[in-house]
């Protein structure tokens, strides 16, 4: 089975710094890290942070491509996705 967690790195007070969540597929554990970092898509495909238009990427469709394929969100802070397989765990409980 295979867990992606999405984990968030205040960089400023690392004690705000907290898991996101655990997700099933990559593509969710994507998408979930994208809105954590409060990134949207505008009407015309721009890019906004916290509903403002901003240029990190050039556009939506670019951050969505660079965040799949490196798993990670380079913004002040840090967001990022751990991949977990548990196919040969044993889990005792």
């Amino acid at each position: 089975m295979d867990l992606f967690r999405v984990i968030y790195y205040n960089t400023d007070e690392p004690q705000f710094s907290e898991l996101i969540g655990i997700f099933g597929t990559y593509d969710i554990a994507v998408d979930q890290m994208i809105k954590a970092a409060h990134y949207s898509e505008g009407a015309d495909g721009d890019l906004r942070q916290y509903r403002r238009e901003c240029d990190d990427y050039e556009s939506f469709d670019d951050l969505r491509e660079t965040a799949r394929a490196s798993g990670k969100i380079d913004d002040y802070d840090f967001y990022y996705i751990v991949h977990d397989n548990y196919s040969n765990t044993e889990i005792i409980a």
